[in-house]
């Protein structure tokens, strides 16, 4: 029986960064699963919840680079079905400019998969101070990517999609101060 604890961490390192997160968490000989285990697996899931209750991003405001402006602010409703479309393969930019300086540690991009998975290269800049300083370095976002890092307090992130295989399309964006990481 493995700990909520470990298993969110399991969670964040794996269906974060587009693995499978198995569980391990076969019947006893009854056709039952054990009460250990199935406490455990409640107490993840309640971990769960409450690391991606509070959106922090859901008041920034956000702008980009490219020439299309239009329906950006889809990137930060939350729905599965609303999206936003670059309008070029290489460096794009989007800047979150939020009302105050915050504390968060993740942040969760998604493309929007019945496009395609595009992204080949992207980073994750904060503003401190007066320049930017890269967080985070990824690969591939595709479903869902869970990026986690120290946590660091500012009013500003800049994410740049250095390369793609098409123009990016992008569905959600968000920001969470995780306790644990």
């Amino acid at each position: 029986v493995k700990s909520p604890q470990t298993l969110f961490n399991l969670y964040l390192k794996s269906v974060g960064n587009g693995g499978n997160l198995l569980l391990n968490v076969p019947p006893d000989r009854s056709g039952q699963i054990n009460a250990a285990d199935s406490a455990s697996l409640m107490g993840f899931r309640k971990l769960r919840e409450a690391a991606f209750l509070t959106n922090l991003f859901a008041s920034a405001n956000i702008s980009t680079n490219t020439s299309n402006g239009k329906n950006l602010m889809n990137l930060l409703d939350q729905k599965n079905e609303t999206y936003w479309a670059s309008t070029q393969k290489e460096n794009t930019q989007l800047i979150l400019k939020l009302p105050k300086i915050t504390s968060f540690n993740t942040l969760v991009l998604e493309e929007m998969l019945t496009y395609g998975q595009r992204i080949n290269e992207f980073t994750i800049e904060a503003l401190q101070g007066t320049t930017y300083q890269t967080i985070y370095t990824g690969t591939t976002i595709g479903r869902k990517k869970i990026a986690s890092f120290e946590k660091l307090e500012t009013s500003q992130i800049r994410i740049t999609i250095k390369n793609s295989k098409a123009a990016p399309i992008l569905r959600n964006i968000a920001a969470y101060l995780v306790k644990s990481i």
